[in-house]
């Protein structure tokens, strides 16, 4: 290579033609295509950073007379499909909470209890639901 050139990344690669003297001046190049890639790259993750929001939710919900309870999420606040966790918080021992299904608009779930050697639905057991996902 006679004289150097940016390469791909927009950083100088240097070349034999390159004047050497003074030596500031040669090293300045180099470092002035590192500086401006850098900047370009942190431009664009600062933009790419401003557009993705977590967003966290909580509730509280009851469960029916089928142990079941959904949480309808605010509409619009989840751009995909959110996390989201449940834990039972009707002081009772011997529970199993599950979630069924999490949308961008509900969560959903049931609540089940070990009660006189059988599995029975947690009517009336209060729910703390937590979701977590991307801002729409």
């Amino acid at each position: 290579m006679a004289t150097g050139a940016l390469d791909a990344n927009g950083v100088w690669i240097y070349g034999e033609d390159d004047p050497a003297s003074p030596v500031s001046d040669l090293l300045n190049l180099g470092m002035d295509s590192v500086s401006d890639a850098v900047g370009d790259a942190k431009a664009r993750l600062i933009t790419l950073e401003s557009d993705v929001h977590p967003l966290a939710y909580a509730a509280t919900a009851i469960c029916d007379a089928a142990g079941l309870f959904t949480v309808p999420l605010p509409a619009g606040w989840y751009a995909s499909t959110p996390t989201a966790t449940a834990t039972c918080v009707t002081t009772t021992q011997n529970t199993v909470t599950m979630i069924e299904t999490v949308t961008t608009s509900a969560v959903t779930g049931r609540v089940r209890f070990f009660s006189a050697g059988a599995w029975a639905a947690a009517v009336g057991f209060a729910v703390a639901v937590t979701v977590i996902g991307v801002s729409a």
